[in-house]
């Protein structure tokens, strides 16, 4: 099947989780500036088999454009400019942030100030792998 990749996208850092091959579960893989991911990307398609690509769609929760939609449209449109032949979705990405910082801080209670921690674990990766694992089960259903 291959690796599916997912993106989180911010207008400073894109976190980027990834699939196993199977594509049963998801993990989070790293944190770029928006203008480093499509060549990790390239890189990763030319030495890995991916088959596909996520994008976390940015809303309200009145489920209204936000500054951020713009620019993930904008890296969906790169990625399909670049890779015609993959399959790109999009997933409603309200609160995953906000889900993926509760968990952080609960695993990392302790120590350094709560922002520098979630930080230095990878919010947008940890982000991005929710978002890629809300594809995955509703793929599977």
């Amino acid at each position: 099947m291959g690796k599916i990749l997912a993106f989180d996208y911010g207008a400073r850092r894109v976190g980027l989780a990834q699939s196993d091959p199977e594509a049963h579960i998801a993990f989070p893989l790293c944190v770029l500036p928006p203008e480093e991911v499509l060549d990790y990307v390239k890189a990763m398609v030319d030495t890995e088999e991916v088959s596909a690509f996520v994008v976390g769609l940015p809303c309200t929760l009145a489920r209204q454009a936000t500054d951020a939609t713009k620019g993930a449209r904008q890296l969906a449109a790169k990625l399909r400019a670049h890779f015609p032949q993959m399959p790109l979705y999009w997933i409603d990405e309200r609160l995953t942030s906000r889900i993926a910082e509760d968990t952080l801080v609960r695993l990392y209670p302790k120590g350094k100030n709560k922002r520098r921690r979630i930080r230095q674990r990878g919010l947008d990766a940890s982000t991005a792998a929710l978002i890629l694992q809300s594809h995955l089960a509703q793929s599977k259903a």
